[in-house]
């Protein structure tokens, strides 16, 4: 593990930029940005299942000894977050759905939850990086929603991947790999899942 002020920067970067207050950060932006009758229940549907319950199951595997930290930084352990993840996000997709939330959101919590599957097959025989999948999906959604401005969301995957790199936590390829295939994902998902909601 590397020391001194890079380390402490990049550990505060992999803190700040974390998937789910990312996932808070762009279901608050774009519940705002779509407008509804019932926005408040919209908003705290997609921020529960979005952020909170992912998160608040990671502090529980933690704790019971079932993954090493928060960061599930053992490959073969990251299969239990995934899990809890994808049953979070499966019940607020049908919530969503449920109060009538906005396409965009409810096509949003349903990448998260294709994606989050995609993604768990894949790390059974790779690290991929869910860091940089965390910037580069829901930059996907807001560059749907707000077209090349919501794109440069993109950037932020360099200092996230650097702090990833720098942390020993994945290689390059790995962090390229999480963020092309998060993008590409999203963005072709959500063509395909806003229609038919």
């Amino acid at each position: 593990m590397p020391s001194g002020e890079s380390a402490s920067v990049a550990r505060y970067i992999s803190m700040t930029l974390n998937p789910p207050f990312i996932a808070a950060f762009t279901f608050a932006v774009l519940v705002a940005a779509e407008g509804s009758p019932n926005w408040d229940l919209v908003l705290l549907i997609a921020m529960l299942f979005a952020a909170v319950v992912p998160v608040a199951s990671i502090y529980f595997l933690v704790r019971m000894g079932v993954i090493p930290d928060v960061d599930a930084s053992e490959r073969k352990t990251r299969v239990f977050p995934f899990i809890a993840a994808v049953a979070s996000y499966m019940v607020g997709f049908w919530l969503l759905v449920a109060v009538g939330a906005p396409a965009l959101i409810s096509a949003l919590m349903l990448c998260y939850l294709v994606n989050t599957i995609i993604v768990t097959f894949i790390t059974l025989g790779w690290k991929i990086s869910i860091h940089a999948s965390g910037i580069a999906g829901p930059a996907a959604a807001l560059g749907t929603a707000f077209g090349p401005v919501g794109f440069l969301f993109l950037l932020l995957v360099i200092p996230v991947g650097w702090a990833r790199v720098t942390l020993k936590a994945h290689s390059i390829l790995q962090v390229g790999a999480g963020a092309i295939l998060a993008v590409l994902l999203t963005f072709l998902e959500l063509r395909a899942y806003i229609p038919l909601l």
